[in-house]
């Protein structure tokens, strides 16, 4: 009995190192692909520059702002300094609860419609832009929208070049650079993985026609597609990822452009950054359904899923040579001249783009020891640093721990499971625990607790099973007020009720008889129920 388990087991081993194999030479072959087209930039640079300007699209852009004053301003300068047609462009900025002298500087400054939104109470960058959207997208002779976030800084030329491409393109995105406020080891791997990702793997995907992931803090969309699918999301740092699928799916692809150029603050792209668990969950949620893979075939859909969990050339790199190194022990498919060929082809490759790049020899260190560095940044915020900074300081390390518990709901389509939810914080690092009889779901240590709640929500929902809680509901919105935790937001029930004009204020664990799923939230347009009553 004990050589048949073994026997399974070896069997199981095979197929998954055969299976993993395969698909490092497929990587390696799309990266060889990516990095030889990404050569030919300068086709990209020559396309638009050969596109007539004699027709001028008609622009809106949307610019979102909670309380900043200094960057509304500059951003209202840099779109009046546009060297595009005034005729062809308005500007509107949407000022959420703003509490500071935002209205006032922009009035000064003039040259935009100023929309003000939430009185008293914070609606969010999502709501706020989808409630704007449902009033502009009847304008007539709209041409397309840009949406921006207002800590974006853009070059002068930034509406041109939109216009250009969107002779070619439905959805754009442009080259990013990251304004960093040190000279940190962290900083200098941050600004390098993102010149890399720009210059070589969006560049050579663009200029294979294939798609990236939508911006959602600045990227453009023609009215036609608008709509047609009459839908934004601008939730969460995964709504990137889930939008782009999304209009992947309704054959819109959003491409990259390098010509259209603009900034952001180091603070912005962590932000935008999205665990790889998040990402594979709705890679697994979405790829493996029948129904999205036939009876039409959608190949840039899939094959953006599939970019979407794609790991870095490193890692890529990392994971062939140690194949390699053991295949002596076992009969694998990797024992394949292929393989051999595709991976050496790889690395070949990689040294390539570097010499592309045109990196500093420190800054091809941080590039090639980024792949153990990203390990080491994720440790910076953790509890484990925090103490280890402490005994440094000479500080008491005894743990500052807070619980509390809640009972919730978990369903799997059928039946309600009761179990508790346990919130701790721990020396400023804040973690979530469902509790059912003998089993438990852990998330990791966050800053925030939303983040840590997120994680049990997303682990559950991997599984099949959804956490009835008001994060997860369709009536709530999160708020956003400026804390480290967000653990507030607001009930939406009484206004799609008719019952009041302003929603109720909940926190992120709350529960009652009244929830819905969270996807319904975009058929019950909040926007539309304000905008009645």
């Amino acid at each position: 009995m004990s050589n048949f388990f073994s026997n399974i087991i070896f069997l199981l081993l095979i197929i998954t190192i055969n299976c993993l194999s395969i698909y490092l030479f497929m990587f390696a072959i799309s990266y060889v692909l990516t990095v030889i087209a990404s050569s030919k930039k300068r086709r990209l640079t020559l396309k638009n520059k050969y596109v007539l300007n004699d027709y001028l699209n008609n622009i809106i852009v949307v610019v979102y702002c909670h309380n900043q004053e200094k960057a509304a301003a500059y951003m209202l300068e840099a779109l009046n300094k546009q060297d595009y047609s005034k005729a062809n462009c308005q500007y509107h900025f949407i000022l959420d609860n703003c509490t500071d002298n935002s209205a006032n500087m922009l009035e000064f400054i003039s040259g935009a419609k100023i929309w003000k939104v939430g009185d008293g109470v914070t609606i969010g960058k999502d709501e706020s832009i989808s409630w704007l959207l449902e009033r502009l997208i009847h304008v007539k002779n709209t041409d397309a929208f840009v949406f921006l976030d207002v800590e974006r800084q853009i070059e002068d030329d930034f509406l041109s070049q939109i216009n250009k491409s969107l002779f070619t393109n439905d959805v754009i995105v442009g080259e990013t650079d990251i304004i960093t406020e040190d000279a940190s080891i962290f900083s200098l791997l941050t600004k390098t993985l993102n010149k890399y990702n720009d210059r070589i793997i969006k560049t050579g995907r663009a200029i294979l026609g294939l798609g990236t992931f939508v911006d959602i803090n600045c990227f453009a969309i023609k009215h036609s597609v608008l709509e047609k699918i009459r839908y934004v999301d601008f939730k969460n740092s995964m709504s990137a990822y889930e939008y782009t699928l999304f209009l992947a799916k309704k054959s819109y692809l959003c491409s990259f452009d390098p010509n259209i150029k603009s900034k952001m603050p180091i603070s912005q792209y962590y932000d935008m950054q999205e665990t790889f668990s998040n990402k594979f969950g709705l890679f697994s949620s979405t790829f493996f359904k029948l129904k999205t893979l036939f009876p039409k075939f959608n190949f840039k859909y899939n094959e953006l899923a599939l970019y979407m969990i794609s790991p870095s050339a490193i890692g890529a790199i990392l994971v062939a040579v140690i194949m390699l190194t053991y295949t002596s022990f076992f009969v694998f498919w990797i024992d394949s001249p292929a393989f051999l060929i595709a991976s050496v082809a790889m690395l070949l490759a990689f040294l390539a783009s570097l010499a592309m790049c045109k990196y500093s020899a420190k800054e091809n260190f941080v590039l090639v020891s980024s792949f153990l560095l990203k390990y080491v940044m994720k440790l910076v915020n953790s509890k484990t640093i925090t103490r280890v900074q402490k005994v440094i300081k000479g500080e008491k390390t005894v743990p500052v721990i807070k619980t509390a518990t809640r009972e919730v709901l978990v369903t799997d389509g059928k039946n309600n499971l009761k179990c508790e939810l346990e919130l701790i914080n721990e020396d400023g690092m804040s973690k979530a625990v469902l509790k059912f009889k003998r089993k438990k779901y852990s998330s990791e240590y966050y800053l925030r607790m939303y983040d840590a709640i997120n994680d049990i929500v997303q682990t559950l929902s991997e599984h099949g099973f959804r956490v009835k809680i008001c994060v997860t509901c369709g009536y709530f919105t999160s708020l956003v007020d400026g804390s480290t935790n967000m653990i507030k937001g607001t009930c939406n029930k009484c206004i799609v009720d008719k019952t009041a004009t302003e929603p109720n204020e909940v926190v992120l664990w709350g529960s009652c008889e009244n929830f819905i799923p969270q996807e319904i939230n975009k058929v019950i347009d909040i926007a539309t129920f304000r905008a009645n009553n």
